[in-house]
């Protein structure tokens, strides 16, 4: 449940008892205001009703226009009085609500105000058996008065309403904009993005929440950096040592096995054994030179770029029984760093090692080009095989390894796996390297 909803909540609950508070305080002070009135003006009224009735000089007819006269009277608009002439017969009512028949207040306005059991007086008249004069309450007027001065008030307080929501909601949306902005600093830094930074908000406690997130996206940002430094110096020593093992197999086994095939061979031709070795001399140089290949292509240091991924495309074409890659290799790539060579070196060969063990494809391609703005190169690496979840993809050592790369490079890593399959790397290279990485490299 949302921050705003709750306090809507609350403030509708709030009214709610206000509402009721200020129906029951106005209904019994307009209980007292008629209890005030009748009492003081029952007594009179009785008495100018009772002089009117027992005064035999007054026709009955006379008497009732007397007494209709008198409950019209101002002061008396609030009783009705009831005629009951010898042996009880009632005779007839009057009431100032009989003066005036046009009344404006619902019925459950009355039911509301006026209770059950209102107390009434009765005067006997002397001189006739049960005969008697009897008054009560009738607030009929005085409701209808009160309803025209209430109706008002609540077309006020129904239009109070929506304001006063309406005022809660953009305070409320005030005062959450500080935390709009959090939550979307966080999510930034959650996707990576650790350069955000909050600016210090007017609230002394958000001011010091802002500052606090602000440290931690600079603690992950310095953490990021040293992680990419850490990186870059694992891929440089892991090409360091690839080129000793390159020597030491080169020179070392290479030339073991030479001295073995040249031991073999002078030994005699006579000899079978001699030849089997001879041939089995032939194939651990073979496999050597394939391993000496892979650790340091000397094809990349000599011939280049270019003529280094046509021969490992076409050796990994030669391997393969169910898929082939295309290579495509457009614009001068002369101004692409030796540092950066070997990195898309190495990342071709992860790619197709990647493309062999888990795509299941049966076309791929490589295509490296300048970028359209000239301010890098591009690499797009991409089959049609049965794709993988990124989220788990990108923890593979491989893949892993190309994000690693690309870091050094200071470039940028996108991989996409569609739905009907397929599985692409799009790579860009910038033209400079990071300065600190060049520093390692000059070494």
């Amino acid at each position: 449940m949302s921050l705003t909803l709750r306090i809507n909540l609350v403030l509708t609950a709030l009214l709610l008892v206000l509402l009721l508070a200020g129906s029951l305080l106005m209904r019994q002070n307009l209980q007292n205001r008629i209890d005030h009135k009748l009492e003081a003006v029952s007594e009179t009224a009785l008495s100018m009703i009772s002089s009117i009735v027992t005064n035999p000089d007054i026709q009955d007819t006379a008497k009732r226009q007397l007494i209709l006269q008198v409950s019209a009277l101002t002061g008396t608009r609030l009783l009705y009085i009831e005629y009951y002439a010898a042996d009880s017969r009632f005779t007839f009512r009057a009431s100032g609500s009989n003066v005036s028949q046009s009344h404006t207040a619902p019925d459950w306005f009355h039911r509301l105000l006026v209770p059950d059991g209102q107390p009434h007086y009765e005067q006997l008249i002397p001189g006739e058996r049960d005969s008697r004069i009897q008054l009560g309450p009738d607030p009929s007027l005085s409701i209808d008065e009160v309803w025209r001065d209430t109706v008002p008030l609540l077309y006020l307080g129904l239009g109070a309403i929506p304001l006063c929501y309406l005022l809660v909601y953009l305070i409320v949306r005030y005062a959450m904009t500080p935390a709009r902005a959090m939550r979307a600093a966080l999510g930034r830094i959650e996707d990576g993005d650790f350069s955000i930074r909050l600016p210090r908000l007017g609230f002394p406690e958000l001011a010091g929440l802002s500052g606090a997130i602000n440290h931690v996206a600079e603690s992950l940002a310095q953490a990021a950096e040293l992680e990419k430094r850490l990186a870059g110096e694992a891929v440089r020593a892991q090409e360091r040592e690839r080129q000793h093992l390159a020597r030491e197999l080169h020179d070392e086994l290479g030339q073991s096995i030479s001295a073995i095939k040249a031991m073999a061979v002078s030994s005699g031709a006579a000899n079978p054994q001699m030849t089997q070795i001879a041939a089995l001399c032939d194939h651990l140089y073979d496999v050597v030179n394939g391993m000496l290949r892979r650790l340091r292509p000397v094809t990349l240091e000599e011939l280049g770029l270019v003529l280094a991924l046509q021969q490992t495309v076409d050796d990994w074409n030669e391997k393969q029984d169910t898929t082939f890659c295309a290579l495509s290799i457009r614009g001068d790539l002369s101004a692409l760093a030796d540092e950066a060579a070997i990195h898309v070196y190495r990342i071709v060969q992860e790619g197709l090692t990647n493309i062999s063990r888990h795509a299941a494809a049966s076309e791929a391609s490589i295509t490296l080009q300048r970028a359209p703005d000239a301010a890098g190169f591009t690499l797009d690496i991409c089959d049609n095989g049965r794709g993988m979840a990124l989220e788990a993809g990108t923890q593979r050592f491989g893949l892993r390894g190309i994000r690693e790369r690309i870091d050094v490079l200071g470039g940028e890593l996108e991989m996409t796996s569609p739905p009907g399959g397929g599985f692409a790397i799009h790579c860009r290279i910038p033209l400079a390297l990071p300065s600190h990485k060049e520093k390692h490299h000059d070494e």
